[in-house]
């Protein structure tokens, strides 16, 4: 599979099972920080593996206490680098999510040109801005 072949079917995942968010996390401290991240969720390992093996990142697997359900197999990939390439490479290739990676792209840049290299620096207007923009497309 050529790299494009390969950017084209992530693209394809992440606009049909994929999310692309930044996540509140308050520490034990009470401080709130933000982390971005970009995730597929599926019930089988394959695409996540695909993922994984072909981008990076990790994949856990949540396990469903009720035999009814299936265990679902999660592709995470975290930091804000290797999440601005990434949608960077594919923001060519997708169509649903497009709005959703620019926003990812510009808030990882702006962390990334911070003088203070600490993910706990105090957030701007401008990337708190970004948050509530993202977060609203969810809904």
């Amino acid at each position: 599979m050529t790299d494009n072949c390969k950017l084209a079917y992530a693209a394809g995942i992440i606009d049909g099972e994929g999310c692309i968010q930044i996540a509140k996390r308050t520490r034990e401290k009470g401080t709130t920080t933000y982390q971005a991240i970009v995730e597929v969720s599926m019930v089988d390992a394959v695409v996540p593996e695909f993922m994984h093996a072909t981008f990076g990142g990790y994949v856990t697997i949540h396990h469903r206490n009720n035999p009814k359900y299936r265990n679902v197999y999660m592709w995470n990939l975290t930091g804000m680098f290797q999440i601005m390439l990434f949608l960077q490479n594919l923001l060519p290739f997708l169509k649903l999510k497009k709005n959703q990676a620019e926003l990812a792209i510009n808030y990882c840049q702006l962390r990334l040109l911070k003088k203070s290299k600490s993910r706990y620096s105090p957030y701007t207007f401008e990337e708190l801005d970004i948050i509530g923009r993202l977060k609203a497309l969810h809904q």
